[in-house]
Order: structure tokens, then C-alpha cells, then sequence
């Protein structure tokens, strides 16, 4: 068990036998385990985490220039030395005057911690002190392959992974090899070359040729000064899957390697010694790697690499995990750490039916209280996989550690399609565009075994050269749909004479209203039922109108807000006792006569109205409500009042039926016509095909949630701008196939991810970008 010590004056505690005493106030994390072993034991290994004397204040822009970024890197190693030094400074003098007591000691500012084998008198001494965050045992990670296969491999597809993740497609169209990357390898070294060979998959591009040793690798236990291979062989399986001249991924793409593995596994401490090397390899910031690869955790909830994963993304490095493997009894959560940190970016295994792995761990996250953090994030081919061997031979290997380095020379094509995309781009590119993949266990997508899906390297990069524009996708919303009506009202509009209000949860009269901003055009404000938000105060300041017109009855906006809105302007009220007879009233305060059209809609499907609402507002052209079946007298005595001779139905047979077709026709009506697809999204799409030429802007919102869109009509009609309503997470084939092709260069989301999510965003992208 976990708990949190606190120290509030002299405290003694009490764990069974176990003694603890200090005497300054502090607070920190440790196990019950731990202080068991703290008091029964003579000596003990541990990592004493501290706090930070000041913010972390410095990180690396990506978006920069490479100076920038180097110089930026460099600042922030700084600033997390000064932290450590101060940090750390009272506990090393306490050690340093207890030396003959210490078998072991080293300070790490990756993580601001300590790393003491001492006696354990030592350690309760130094654990008094009042900035400790956390105390943990230096314990052990393990490397994530499962297994060597044989090395039978003739009948074996050599290059299948690069084939099942289109790779090769990427080098057909678009000449990437991953060139100007650098990738690490924190691993168990690399078998670069023996007395009589070299190993032809990775010497080559080996950084150390050009850059030096020094900078290019780095063996935690001191026994190399240029790359070798611990015994297992899995850090050269690992790098020649990313960067092999015949078999990895980016084949250009430079490696350097850090050795923190002799055996299956290593103490903690050794990691982070390797981890902090990659900071600035051989001291020179400006080498680091744009990637680390890591096939190695531990299952644990124990959270004390989350710094050093910090410090990496801050200091611009991608890191990338092995979700881990399990032989047997494979249940959800069970993902490795630190591939469950929400931060990084894990890989699970399939088999060359892309089917999950038996053994690739699953998510959620343990770190993860809401368990909805769709982890691993993707899979990789990682059964029977092809990799190098010792001694330029080669195996057949399996585990998720040989899935993620499959990713990670994904990865590299990206960033020398991109070099600016950082982490979480990263993350989100490599998502968005995976192939959705499913079983009977996980029969939707994504899911907590397949993440979002088998790695997609052509999609992948496609999106990652066209990111610059995706990310300037903008998506106006708010936390509620009248924040939503505010954020476009502010963004569409400096000032405006005329502003429209109804309520933010009964808004059918506002449905029809969009003929009244032909004439006076002015934002929609969905507001609450009795007062006004700070938020809509702010905005009407802002806008200064001369004159707010309220859509609909005392029901939906009360008298005593409609007395709040005239301290801010003249207030008119447009409203009928129903909503078809509003509908009616609107018609009458807008150009009907000379006009003599109309569109007719069924007043109980909100879609069809928003479908038509951006013409109507930038024609003038008024929206009557019906029933299904049967017209209102009044309304069909003001078509005839009017002498309207031309009315256009929205929507199919199921929304207005025919019998008002034949209403319409024998009362005179010359010309009636329907527009409809075979859904309401196909029937927006009809709309947008009689009306309109030009899609720059183009506006998308969801099609059944219509709030949204309701607030944009206005801004339709002023700009000339379509609408298109849409499924929250996938776009239908009817939709896809008019639209693909067409000039589109602009265009908008309305409402956040609720309404429409980030990959329907990115289908949207793909859909107008082909």
C-alpha cells in the first residue's frame, strides 16, 4: 500500500513494529513496504525524490527554429540543474558527513532525486528533511520481448511489417527515409560489430561515425566505450526494426543508444541514468534525440519515472513505450509503466492477421481514475517478426517490444515530413489515422487492446505534411451551447445594431428566425432561463446594440430578463402562440411581398430547418412551419395574403407529406418543389448543392444536436457560407463523395468534441483535402 506521511511537528508513527521519527514538518509519499524495510533491514537502496525550489519555467518549442530549439534545451537542463543543486544540497551534505555509511550515491536532475545505498540509519536521517516529495526502493524494469524464435525464417515475408503498415508506400510517394532524424535506444546495447564483421542492418547510420562516440552512445556499467550487445541480443532486434538498411522502417534515419540493461533487467536507477544522458548526449544539448524508444517497464502504480518523462517532452523529445507483455491471464489494466503515463505513446502487438497478440498487455491505464484514456494508443506487428540478430545473423522475434520500434520509425517519416510536430501532434496524428481494428473482445473502436488501431505510416505522414493547416482547423465552442452562441458572436462581430435572443433550451422559434438577418443582421445569443451570465453581459457591452429583438414567447424569455436586456437597448419581441405561428410573424416582418417565396419545413424536425437556415438568411427568404400532414389555415391564408407563388419543401415524404404538397397546389401556390436526401444529412447536402457555388468557408456542425448550428445562421447569411450537419464521429458516403473533390480551403467546427469529435474533425480534413 501507498500512503502519504505527514510530519506536523515531532510525530511519531506506528506500522506494525515499525518506528519512524523525525523532527521538522514535511509531507512525502512512501510505501508501507518500504518503511518496513527501512526499519528491519541494515541497508537499503533507494531514490528520494525532491521538491523543486522554484517552477520549471523553460521548455522547447518545437514550432521554433532549431537554434531556438537547441538554445531552449539548454535553458531548461539549466534551470532543472539549479533546481537539483538547490534541492538536493542538504541532503548531500548530510551524506557527504556520513560517508563511511553510503556504499553508493549519485544525483539525477531529470527527476530531482537522489539515488542512496546507504545503512538505514542514513536514509531515516536524510528522510527528515522537509522538501521531500516521494521515497521509493530502487527497484527494477524489465525488457518487454517475450521471446526469441527460431531463426528458421526462409518461408518468412521479410519486409511484411513495413508492408502491413505502409511503409512502403511512403517511400513511393513520398521519398521519405527518415533522413536528418535521430531516434534513441535506451536498451540493452547494440551489436554493431565483432572482431571479423559489421553489422550491415545498423552500422551505417550509426551517429557515432560522424559525431563521435561519446555523443552518439553511452553504457551505464562503463564497460564500452562504442556499442555492444548484452547477451539477449534485444537492443539490436529493437534498432534494426526502426532504422535496418533492409528491414527498418526509416533506413536513413541516424541512431544513437544508451546501455541500461546487462541482463532482463535493471535497477531504476540505471535508467534514469541513461534517460538524463539523452538530455544533451556527451554534454552537447544540441544532440539530443528527437526520439527515445523504450521496450522495457514494469507493472507497478508506482509513479516516480513521471518526471523524466516530463523532462523529456519539455526538453522536445518523443518518448514512445512497449505496452508490455503477459503470457497468461492477460486482463484489462494490465499495461506496463511507464506506458500507462497518459502522457506517452504505447504500443501493443498483433500477429500478421492483425489480430491482438495473447500476450499484449491491455488498458485502461491503472493511472487513470476515469478509465476512459484509450491505452495502449496503437498496435504494431510483433509476432514472428523478422528482426537482426548478433553477429550480422538474423531471428524470428515476438513481443510488443518488437511492435514499438515499428512505431517509432513511423515516427521518425513523420517528423522528416514535419520536423515541428511535437508530443502530443505526435500522439494525435498517430490516432487519428490508424487503422481501426476489432474482435469479438473489443467489438468497437478504439478500444483498450488495439488502442485506435494498426499504425498507418502513409496516412500518417500525409497528415503530418498537411498539419500546418489541420491545426489551424477552427473549431468555435464553449462549454454549453450559450457559450458556444457567445464565442461566435464575439468572433464574427466587433459591434452590431441588432442581436437576437431565445433560450438556450427551448429554441424552436428560433428555427425560423433566420430570415430576419437578411435585413438586420446581428448575432444569436442562446441565453438561460431568468438571468443573464457575466459572459453575455460582457458581450452585449462589446457589441452596443440599438436594438435586441427576442425570438419567441414570455415562456422562453421571461419579463423579467426581457426588462435586464432593455438596460442595454431597445428590446422588440417577435413571437406567435405556437411555434408554427411565430414561424408566421417572422415571414411577416421580412420581405414576403416582393420575394413571394417561401420555404416550408416540418416544424417538429429541427435538421431540415437548420439545414435551410444559411440561405434563408442570406436570401431573405422566410421558413413556415408545418405539421407532417396538414397546414395551419393561417398560414395558408398568409401564402395566399401574400401572393407567394413559389415554396420550396425541405425535407423527404416522412418530414411533409404529400397531402401538403396538394394543400399547396390548391391554394394557388405555381411552383412547388422539394429538397431532400435520403437522411438529413443528405439533405443538407442537397440544399448546398441548388444554392450555393462556392464552399470558402464551409461550416460543419452536428446534425442532431442543433443548437450549435442554430447560433451560426446569422453569420451564414453575412458571409455566404454553407452549412453541413453531420454525425458527431463519422461522416456518411453520400456526404464523402460530394464534397471530395471540391475547392475548399477554409473551414469551420462548430461546438466541441461532444458535438463532433477530433476524428470526425480529421475525417472532415481528409475528405476535403484529397
Amino acid at each position: 500500500m501507498k500512503r502519504i506521511i505527514s510530519f506536523i511537528m515531532a510525530l511519531t508513527i506506528f506500522l506494525t513494529t515499525i518506528t519512524v521519527t523525525v523532527s521538522k514538518g514535511n509531507e512525502f509519499i512512501i510505501s508501507d513496504e518500504l518503511l518496513n524495510k527501512i526499519e528491519s533491514r541494515e541497508a537499503i537502496d533507494v531514490l528520494i525524490t525532491f521538491e523543486n525550489e522554484k517552477d520549471n519555467k523553460n521548455k522547447v518549442d518545437l514550432s521554433g527554429s532549431k537554434t531556438s530549439q537547441v538554445n531552449q534545451r539548454k535553458e531548461f537542463i539549466k534551470e532543472l540543474k539549479e533546481n537539483a543543486d538547490i534541492s538536493q544540497k542538504e541532503a548531500l551534505e548530510i551524506i557527504e558527513k556520513n560517508s563511511e555509511k553510503v556504499q553508493e550515491v549519485e544525483s539525477f536532475y531529470i527527476t530531482n532525486s537522489i539515488r542512496l545505498k546507504a545503512d538505514t540509519s542514513l536514509i531515516k536521517e536524510v528522510i527528515k528533511l522537509d522538501n521531500i516529495i516521494e521515497v521509493v526502493e530502487n527497484g527494477e524494469v524489465e525488457l518487454k520481448d517475450l521471446e526469441k524464435g527460431s531463426s528458421n525464417y526462409a518461408s518468412v515475408d521479410k519486409t511484411r511489417s513495413l508492408k502491413d503498415t505502409r511503409v512502403l508506400e511512403v517511400r513511393d510517394k513520398y521519398k521519405l527515409y527518415g533522413t536528418d532524424i535521430v531516434i534513441g535506444f535506451l536498451d540493452s546495447g547494440v551489436d554493431l560489430q565483432g572482431s571479423t564483421y559489421k553489422n550491415s542492418e545498423i552500422y551505417e547510420n550509426w551517429r557515432g561515425h560522424t559525431e563521435g562516440a561519446s555523443t552518439s552512445w553511452y553504457d551505464v556499467f562503463d564497460e564500452s566505450e562504442e556499442p555492444i550487445s548484452s547477451s539477449s541480443g534485444h537492443g539490436t532486434a529493437v534498432v534494426s526494426l526502426a532504422v535496418g538498411k533492409n528491414i527498418g522502417v526509416a533506413p536513413k534515419a541516424k541512431w544513437i543508444a544508451a546501455r541500461a540493461f546487462k541482463e532482463k533487467t535493471t535497477n531504476n536507477s540505471n535508467i534514469l541514468r541513461a534517460a538524463q544522458w539523452f538530455l544533451a548526449p556527451g554534454g552537447r544539448a544540441e544532440l539530443a534525440p528527437n526520439i527515445v524508444n523504450n521496450s522495457w517497464g514494469k507493472n507497478t502504480l508506482e509513479k516516480w519515472f513521471d518526471p523524466m518523462i516530463d523532462a523529456w517532452i519539455n526538453a522536445g523529445i518523443i518518448p514512445v513505450f512497449a505496452s508490455g507483455n503477459k503470457e497468461q491471464n492477460n486482463k484489462l489494466g494490465t499495461i506496463d509503466y511507464p506506458a500507462s503515463n497518459l502522457k506517452t505513446i504505447a504500443v501493443g502487438a498483433v500477429d500478421k492477421n492483425n489480430d491482438l497478440a495473447y500476450f499484449s498487455k491491455l488498458g485502461p491505464s491503472p493511472l487513470d481514475d476515469s478509465k476512459s484514456v484509450i491505452k495502449p494508443e496503437l498496435v504494431a506487428p510483433g509476432v514472428d517478426v523478422y528482426a537482426a540478430d548478433s553477429e550480422n545473423t538474423y531471428s524470428l522475434w515476438k513481443g510488443t517490444s518488437l511492435a514499438t520500434p515499428t512505431v517509432t520509425g513511423v515516427m521518425a517519416l513523420m517528423l522528416e515530413a514535419n520536423k515541428n510536430l511535437d508530443n502530443a501532434q505526435m500522439k494525435s496524428i498517430l490516432t487519428l489515422t490508424a487503422k481501426r481494428l476489432t474482435d469479438s473482445q473489443f467489438p468497437t473502436s478504439p478500444n483498450m487492446g488495439y488502442g485506435y488501431g494498426l499504425v498507418d505510416a502513409a496516412k500518417a505522414v500525409e497528415l503530418s505534411l498537411k498539419y500546418n493547416d489541420f491545426s489551424g482547423e477552427q473549431r468555435i465552442s464553449g462549454k454549453n451551447r450559450s457559450e458556444t452562441s457567445l464565442k461566435i458572436a464575439n468572433k464574427f462581430y466587433d459591434n452590431s445594431d441588432y442581436v437576437y435572443v431565445t433560450n438556450q433550451n427551448s429554441f424552436a422559434d428560433g428555427l425560423s428566425m433566420g430570415s430576419l438577418t437578411n435585413l438586420q443582421n446581428g448575432p444569436l445569443l442562446l441565453i438561460p432561463n431568468h438571468n443573464l451570465t457575466v459572459d453575455t453581459k460582457v458581450t452585449l457591452n462589446k457589441l452596443q446594440p440599438k436594438k435586441i429583438i427576442i425570438i419567441g414567447g414570455e415562456s422562453t424569455i421571461g419579463k423579467s430578463l426581457e426588462s435586464e436586456l432593455k438596460s442595454y437597448a431597445e428590446v422588440e419581441r417577435v413571437s406567435g402562440k405556437n411555434r408554427i405561428e411565430t414561424s408566421l410573424e417572422i415571414a411577416r416582418k421580412t420581405d414576403i411581398e416582393n420575394t413571394k417565396e417561401v420555404f416550408l419545413v416540418n416544424g417538429y424536425i429541427e435538421a431540415d430547418s437548420i439545414n435551410i437556415v444559411s440561405v434563408s438568411s442570406r436570401d431573405g427568404v422566410p421558413v413556415i412551419f408545418t405539421a407532417k400532414d396538414k397546414m395551419s389555415a393561417s398560414a395558408k391564408n398568409m401564402l395566399k395574403s401574400y401572393g407567394v407563388n413559389k415554396v420550396t419543401i425541405v425535407g423527404g415524404n416522412s418530414a411533409v407529406s404529400t397531402s401538403v404538397e396538394n394543400e399547396l397546389k390548391s391554394i394557388g401556390i405555381k411552383e412547388v418543389k422539394r429538397l431532400s436526401g435520403k437522411d438529413r444529412f443528405l439533405t443538407g447536402t442537397k440544399v448546398n448543392e441548388n444554392y450555393y457555388e462556392e464552399y470558402n468557408p464551409i461550416f460543419f456542425a452536428n446534425g442532431y444536436n442543433v443548437a450549435d448550428a442554430l447560433s451560426i445562421g446569422p453569420v451564414l447569411g453575412r458571409l455566404n457560407a454553407p452549412l453541413q450537419i453531420i454525425p458527431q464521429d463519422y461522416l456518411p458516403e453520400g456526404i464523402k463523395s460530394y464534397y471530395r473533390g471540391k475547392t475548399i480551403s477554409d473551414f469551420y467546427i462548430l461546438g466541441g468534441t461532444n458535438s463532433i469529435t477530433v476524428q470526425n474533425s480529421y475525417n472532415i480534413f481528409e475528405m476535403i483535402t484529397k
